[in-house]
């Protein structure tokens, strides 16, 4: 409270205004815990649920996918059973106390795929509406979500469950179809649990730890040649000195609802190249230009001023210098860089270079400084 030595915990935030008006709570309430993990189920379950608080606390639950709150169905202790697909969330509320995070677990029924399967669980306003996210694909607006994912062997056992928060990503040739494409973000500092310390991609067997990935529905190739782009930039990048994302098909349902097989790739992020090139975290710049930032390169991770300096100091150099390249190797890794540009000529990819559509550019101390273009998005 103002001026007071007295520290408690608010639930709702007043910047620049009086903390006096505000309700003090000790601190959150327990979440409550099911009887049942989330899985892939063919005859009926019976879930219960267990209220971790003394004194015990209201536990409020939805079926839907929905956020609980107290106008949700009251838990009274009797069994629910579950025969269909369901999406199981509860919250419970307890006096002088924030109500608690909420628990959630995907209870699906009779489906099978080859693929891994990655059950998403939002509330409905989170997607849909004036102000959900798929229903504004042009805005980078982060939601509130919790995540299943069940490995792709015949039993699909659940291998985590993360609450994360889920934002779009892309470009407008993916925004665009009805298989929105998003990003899952299992370590946002604010709705994230924490990376996922699992081999998610079988083409990256030494990477055991994901702080987010993408879910691409295909782009320029969406409903043709939806893996036309994983295959090209594979085929391109693995036998090459190129930086790439390696992907894998999952099975995704939102909220219950089947929405497709999506490629599910790896982020040009600060966490993959101190993984793969053993960068240092505070050295290292990514930047990205597209049509959907206005084609304006911009800083991903970093910044962006140190890329202008080396250009500029690139144009000093006289091309008829028979040191060119030498000199130019020092600011851009002409190696990465010759391979960048016969991979992309070769594969025609006509989404890119003009505008400057389709950058990614990256550098740390792992590269002496230099930078190095990155190859992705060859589908069109």
């Amino acid at each position: 409270t103002d001026a007071s030595t007295t520290i408690t915990q608010f639930n709702q935030p007043t910047p620049g205004a009086s903390n006096n008006t505000s309700t003090p709570f000790n601190s959150y309430a327990a979440a409550p815990m099911f009887s049942v993990i989330s899985g892939i189920y063919t005859a009926p379950i019976s879930v219960s649920i267990f209220d971790l608080n003394l004194p015990a606390s209201t536990i409020y639950y939805t079926l839907d996918g929905s956020d609980p709150d107290t106008a949700s169905i009251l838990w009274t202790g009797n069994d629910i059973v579950v025969s269909q697909s369901t999406l199981l969330r509860a919250r419970a509320y307890l006096d002088d106390y924030i109500p608690s995070t909420i628990t959630s677990a995907s209870y699906l029924f009779n489906v099978n795929h080859t693929t891994p399967i990655l059950s998403v669980i939002s509330d409905s306003v989170n997607l849909f509406g004036p102000t959900g996210m798929f229903d504004n694909p042009t805005l980078d607006l982060l939601k509130a979500a919790s995540v299943d994912y069940f490995d792709s062997t015949p039993d699909h056992n659940l291998l985590f469950s993360r609450k994360v928060g889920i934002i779009m990503d892309g470009g407008w040739g993916s925004r665009g179809n009805p298989q929105r494409p998003f990003r899952i973000k299992l370590d946002d500092g604010v709705l994230g649990e924490g990376p996922v310390m699992e081999p998610l991609l079988p083409d990256r067997p030494t990477r055991n730890q994901y702080s987010d990935f993408y879910l691409f529905n295909g782009g320029g190739n969406y409903m043709v040649l939806p893996f036309k782009d994983a295959v090209q930039v594979k085929m391109m990048g693995a036998g090459t000195n190129s930086h790439y994302a390696a992907s894998r098909p999952v099975t995704v349902y939102i909220n219950g609802d089947y929405w497709g097989v999506y490629d599910m790739k790896e982020k040009f992020n600060t966490e993959m190249f101190e993984l793969y090139d053993g960068a240092i975290e505070n050295t290292i710049d990514i930047l990205g230009s597209s049509a959907n930032y206005g084609f304006q390169l911009r800083a991903i991770e970093g910044n962006v001023e140190p890329f202008f300096e080396a250009n500029d100091s690139i144009s000093q150099i006289n091309p008829l210098d028979s040191n060119f390249w030498t000199q130019a190797d020092q600011y851009v890794d002409m190696i990465y860089y010759n391979d960048y540009i016969i991979a992309e000529l070769w594969m025609n990819n006509v989404d890119w270079g003009a505008n400057y559509n389709n950058i990614k550019i990256y550098r740390s101390n792992a590269t002496n400084y230099r930078w190095r273009y990155c190859l992705f998005d060859l589908e069109y």
